[in-house]
């Protein structure tokens, strides 16, 4: 009677077969997740920078904080201090999320308005995008010139932006 069991050999086969499987997946599983928490954070900036469009409409100017926007964000106020040194004049101008920040017209940036949404901590810290204004809101990829390159890595590599200008503090990337 034959025996039907694997040897050990075929077994140490399946298991390095399904290692190098995961080593090629694990990376690509990553990198689509982080591309649909981009585009998350890309939106809810695009809803704000409308909302601040539209208060510029009605009032000639742009809001200094969140509670002056016609827009329900269900993130709690951040206040004035956060972990990348942005820096804020409204008392609301500052929204946490899980593991992201919403800033409205930070002073580290020139332009007239800007909604700048930035990642607080893991791989893509202080790294994220801005919606810059004087007529119409354009998002750019953006991190702190600070830092070196790890934002250049983030706009570039992740996101496919091309270096547009130091502004302030802050690299940014023209998006595609």
């Amino acid at each position: 009677m034959k025996n039907r069991a694997f040897t050990l050999i075929e077994l140490l086969v399946v298991v390095l077969i399904i290692g190098i499987l995961a080593v090629i997946a694990l990376p690509q599983y990553q990198k689509a997740v982080q591309r649909t928490r981009n585009a998350e954070l890309k939106q809810l900036i695009r809803s704000i920078a409308t909302a601040e469009q539209a208060y510029y409409l009605a009032n000639g100017k742009y809001a200094g904080n969140f509670d002056e926007l016609d827009i329900d964000l269900p993130l709690p106020v951040g206040g004035k201090t956060n972990p990348c040194a942005i820096r804020v004049e409204g008392t609301d101008a500052v929204r946490k999320g899980k593991d992201f920040i919403i800033v409205l017209n930070s002073i580290d940036l020139t332009s007239a308005a800007n909604v700048m949404g930035v990642y607080t901590d893991g791989t893509y810290a202080c790294d994220g995008f801005t919606a810059r204004s004087k007529n119409e809101f354009n998002m750019s990829c953006t991190g702190p010139a600070s830092t070196g390159n790890n934002h250049k890595k983030f706009c570039e590599q992740v996101e496919q932006g091309s270096y547009e200008d130091t502004t302030g503090s802050w690299a940014l990337y023209t998006l595609p």
